[in-house]
Parts: structure tokens; sequence; C-alpha cells
């Protein structure tokens, strides 16, 4: 088991739906993750391996944000998960 499997296992764990991954624009390989509340793109590694540690929530991941730094400035235009569609297939 990979560390990105781990880290979607724990996830499961915790009670986050996972989907199936998904090739994004650019090449970026995001997964589905969603609560009852809740969902966003996460893309596999460091990003996935912060939610599943708690280092990050899906609302930043929403907005853009990363441990490694603050979320995109406010007036830079950016897709959100609206733009790529509900990972839930809602």
């Amino acid at each position: 088991m990979d560390k990105n499997d781990a880290a979607l296992a724990s996830l499961r764990l915790q009670g986050y739906d996972v989907g199936e991954q998904a090739i994004h624009p650019g090449g970026v390989v995001k997964v589905g993750i969603r609560t009852k509340d809740e969902s966003a793109w996460v893309e596999l590694g460091q990003q996935l391996w912060d939610l599943a540690a708690g280092r990050l929530t899906l609302a930043q991941i929403r907005e853009g944000a990363t441990m490694g730094g603050p979320s995109a400035p406010k007036d830079v235009p950016e897709k959100t998960v609206a733009d790529e569609g509900d990972p839930g297939g809602d």
C-alpha cells in the first residue's frame, strides 16, 4: 500500500466518502472526497496527506489553500469545484 492508498483508507475510517480518481486539466490527478455536508476535489500527494492528517479541511482545499502557503489572492480568477463538476455526482 502506497502513501496515497493509506491516506484514502484513513479518510474512509474517518467517515469520508472517497470517490474515484480522475485526471483534471494539466494532468493533475484528483479524487472526489465528501462528507454529508461538503465535498472537494483533492489532489493526490501532499494535499491528500494533509487532509487525512487533519492539517487541511475540505473547505480550505476548495478555497485553494495548501500547507505550503496561503490560498490564491482573491483578485486572481481560479477554477472552483463547481467549475469542474460535483465530485459526489449529485
